[in-house]
């Protein structure tokens, strides 16, 4: 996958970031697959892009190559950690993904590298 326009995203999170990251992945040619809100009925209510059942479902969609989180902080790390989960799985599986998210916030830089090298 070397084109950016080839690429498929999913946007985590439906508030102002989210529209915005939505909106900017468009500009860039980049097909978002859907959207995960706090509720399924809230992120089809924003009306940006399909609405996922969970963070899981989305997770699970195996056309999804970039992942962005634009959640509230307080949220960013079990996110991150839950999808880096996944990835592990799927990477075990022969499959490949990027994922791209905000950082943490609230967290010590350390911890972060030593959780997320345990995953990778």
């Amino acid at each position: 996958m070397n084109e950016i326009g080839a690429l498929k995203a999913a946007v985590v999170g439906t508030g102002f970031i989210g529209v915005v990251h939505v909106d900017a992945l468009r500009r860039l040619g980049i097909e978002v697959l859907g959207v995960v809100g706090s509720s399924p009925e809230r992120a089809r209510a924003k009306g940006i892009g399909s609405a996922y059942e969970s963070l899981d479902a989305m997770l699970e969609d195996d056309r999804v190559d970039v992942v962005h989180l634009t959640t509230p902080n307080n949220l960013h790390y079990p996110q991150v950690k839950q999808a880096l989960a996944y990835l592990e799985r799927r990477a075990g599986k022969g499959g490949a993904s990027s994922i791209l998210f905000l950082p943490a916030r609230g967290v010590s830089f350390d911890a972060w590298v030593n959780e997320t090298q345990a995953v990778a």
